[in-house]
């Protein structure tokens, strides 16, 4: 009995390598770009690794990242600078459920019961006393103490979630179960309608889930190398990209629904992307870093937000950003400014675009370079003229 704790520190530690292995692997390819970064710097640790970012409907503070910690930001002031949660002071974070608990991911969720709408975080402690999901006090305040009213989700207590998603009202958490000895973790996908009660869909997985959408009247799950769909959560069965076959060792590293289609980046310089989930198309990037193929590892929802939507990025490892068009062919144009050197060699694991004032702001976070913001065109879908990048 006296080994537990240690195996679960040795559980905690292998879930935070699993969770931040998305790191840059090309940067000492930039090292000789010495080029001043133009950018505003504001408050937030520019090292962070970013592991989800959140919009609400709060009014004082819309923006939530996590990052480990849990921050939030408020709207752009005149200037255009955000606050964390004032601007030219420290960030603040949100409180943990317990002290020294770290949030792994974040999600905001509309329930049909709007009591049990809200910000949902997974936390876990390094020594394992402390895991699951749990639900904030309400904003503008947050906070996911539970000594401080934030609810703990009693159907996944005691459960290690790499990943939290919405998607057709269905509040989605993959769990990550540790084996024994040299077994690694299996996973799991459960979901909900109302926050509170979760059911198992996909279970026994040896490879990570990382995506989960709804288009067409069918679910899409990705995990490693293969592509599940179904009508029900419930009922996922492998299919693939019908019309493609994956490389050996191609990844599938997300899904993102957004504006009648549905995208999802490959480890392979591939997004595939559908209107339908039935018949599929695909950007192909044949750039290379480090004499490998480009690792995307997110798709954006639209940038160019004045239209229906054909301008996506694509956030990659190692690469900073990609700007995908879906039109005719498709096509994925790196982003080019080489002076924002921490974004141009970065990677780029998550995403947010939020429409203010009819102009799209962007975040990117990243893994180990923070979290970086500008304004877009909504008509072209590219970085507005003279916008500079923030890092925040």
């Amino acid at each position: 009995m006296k080994l537990r704790p240690v195996f679960r520190f040795t559980v905690a530690l292998a879930l935070v390598a699993a969770l931040f292995s998305c790191t840059a692997q090309g940067g000492s390819i930039y090292a000789i770009i010495e080029t001043a970064q133009k950018t505003y710097v504001a408050t937030l640790d520019q090292t962070l690794t970013v592991l989800d970012i959140v919009k609400t409907a709060d009014l004082q503070f819309p923006y939530l990242v996590a990052a480990g910690a849990v921050f939030k930001g408020t709207f752009g002031d005149a200037n255009n600078n955000i606050g964390w949660p004032n601007v030219g002071g420290s960030p603040i974070p949100v409180a943990p459920p317990v002290g020294g608990a770290l949030c792994t991911a974040l999600t905001y969720f509309t329930a049909a019961l709007p009591v049990n709408s809200g910000l949902f975080g997974a936390f876990f402690t390094s020594n394992g006393t402390t895991q699951g999901l749990y639900k904030s006090v309400a904003g503008p305040g947050y906070s996911f103490s539970v000594a401080g009213g934030a609810t703990s989700v009693a159907a996944m207590a005691n459960k290690q979630i790499t990943l939290l998603q919405v998607a057709n009202s269905n509040l989605c958490a993959v769990v990550a179960t540790p084996g024994t000895g040299t077994t690694g973790f299996t996973y799991e996908l459960d979901y909900s309608t109302d926050g509170t009660n979760f059911l198992t869909g996909l279970t026994g997985l040896t490879t990570q889930i990382t995506g989960v959408g709804f288009i067409s009247g069918n679910y899409f799950v990705t995990a490693g190398s293969t592509l599940y769909s179904g009508a029900s959560l419930g009922s996922l069965s492998a299919t693939g990209i019908a019309g493609f076959t994956l490389a050996a060792g191609e990844v599938l590293n997300g899904v993102t629904v957004d504006s009648g289609h549905i995208l999802i980046p490959s480890s392979n310089g591939v997004v595939y992307y559908s209107t339908t989930g039935a018949a599929w198309s695909r950007a192909v990037s044949n750039d290379s870093l480090n004499s490998r193929s480009i690792i995307f590892l997110t798709v954006s929802t639209h940038v160019d937000t004045a239209g229906a939507g054909v301008v996506f990025l694509a956030g990659a490892d190692g690469a900073g950003f990609y700007f995908l068009n879906i039109s005719g062919s498709g096509t994925l144009t790196r982003f080019s400014d080489v002076t924002v050197t921490g974004l141009y060699a970065g990677a780029v694991r998550r995403t947010l675009v939020d429409v203010v004032s009819g102009i799209p702001t962007v975040f990117l976070g990243t893994s180990g370079t923070g979290l970086w913001r500008t304004t877009f065109d909504g008509a072209t879908g590219e970085i507005q003229p003279g916008a500079s990048w923030i890092h925040e």
